[in-house]
């Protein structure tokens, strides 16, 4: 499994250890990164708070409000090549919003 930049972390002894660069030690604005996609086009994340699945979510938000927000923004390079009539239908919502929203 490839590791990315924000997912970087050294292994030792069968321990994860934070390694420089791991998501705690950015801040806010340096938690992006450029993702290439398989289809050769690439993408932009940012997190907020870098959540573990090892670790219980009230224990790493320390009592702030839960909210999570997931978005994937994707335009297929040919849309009438899409076979799924939902698949079709949920991106023709995703660019009427982006359209009506000025994204």
């Amino acid at each position: 499994m490839a590791k990315g930049a924000l997912q970087e972390a050294q292994e030792h002894n069968g321990h994860q250890q934070q390694a420089p660069g791991s998501p705690q030690q950015l801040s806010r604005h340096q938690q992006s990164a450029i993702v290439s996609l398989l289809d050769g086009t690439s993408a932009t994340f940012v997190v907020d708070n870098w959540l573990y699945n090892e670790k219980r979510i009230a224990k790493q938000l320390h009592g702030r409000p839960w909210e999570f927000h997931f978005e994937v923004k994707f335009y297929p390079p040919e849309p009438s090549t899409l076979s799924d009539d939902l698949t079709r239908y949920l991106l023709t919502l995703q660019v009427r919003r982006d359209i009506y929203t000025g994204k």
